[in-house]
């Protein structure tokens, strides 16, 4: 369940998510909020990745490994 709201776009307005997705490219939103509003934060990327990377080291799930 931790990982679940890097799963849903912000852009889903009734639901809370941090995940923007383009084209060619993904990023996680550090200021997640309703509405589908996108702030881009660079170190708001940076920090779920590295606890993705470390949810993963230690559970080992494929969900981890999909995300990072």
């Amino acid at each position: 369940m931790l990982l679940n709201s890097f799963f849903i776009e912000v852009k889903k307005s009734s639901i809370v998510g941090v995940t923007y997705k383009a084209p060619f490219n993904g990023w996680y939103e550090e200021y997640a909020g309703k509405g589908g509003k996108e702030s881009r934060v660079l170190n708001g990327m940076r920090y779920p990745l590295l606890g993705i990377y470390d949810y993963y080291n230690y559970t080992h799930g494929s969900e981890a490994k999909y995300l990072r």
